[in-house]
């Protein structure tokens, strides 16, 4: 009959009578003889090359996921370094105004508060130092009541709140 596959490269899988598979790459020619044409083939194992091949794309899978959580952490980071700027500068403001009006006991409490949101930035900076010493860290999930998520961020607004005279009820 007609071998109609010359020249073209085939890859496959073979297995030998041991059982031991390996992927291999097969190109057949025709091979004039004095008997008129053959099938020649040359067969080349690639096991290790397409091993490696699974292994570079698992890599690359792996690079990209790492990518990902690394994006995600980099967001959450610069929202969390954000709140303590965002409450100091509020109650700068508010502390401002108070001394203007020479109102002592506010000045406390506004000093008060910008203290505890530099304290909570120094906080975040000492973490995310000891995060890049000792690598990535898995943190599990974990429920958290809405109410103190609210809780949190009236805190980091307080001021601006306050200065704008607005009353939040939750």
């Amino acid at each position: 009959g007609k071998f109609t596959n010359f020249n073209r490269p085939f890859a496959g899988t073979i297995q030998s009578a041991k059982g031991v598979t390996r992927q291999i790459l097969q190109i057949s020619f025709p091979v004039r003889t004095q008997n008129g044409f053959r099938v020649g083939s040359i067969m080349r194992d690639t096991t290790s090359q397409v091993q490696a091949e699974a292994e570079r794309n698992n890599l690359i899978f792996e690079l990209k996921s790492k990518n990902t959580e690394l994006e995600q952490f980099t967001y959450t980071v610069s929202h969390d370094l954000k709140a303590p700027i965002i409450t100091i500068k509020g109650f700068l403001g508010l502390l401002e105004k108070d001394a203007l009006n020479g109102n002592i006991e506010l000045m406390k409490k506004d000093i008060s508060r910008i203290s505890n949101a530099a304290d909570k930035m120094q906080r975040l900076l000492h973490e995310l130092l000891e995060l890049s010493r000792i690598g990535r860290i898995v943190n599990p999930s974990c429920e958290v009541p809405f109410e103190r998520i609210v809780q949190d961020a009236m805190a980091t607004v307080h001021g601006r709140l306050d200065a704008r005279s607005i009353k939040v009820n939750v």
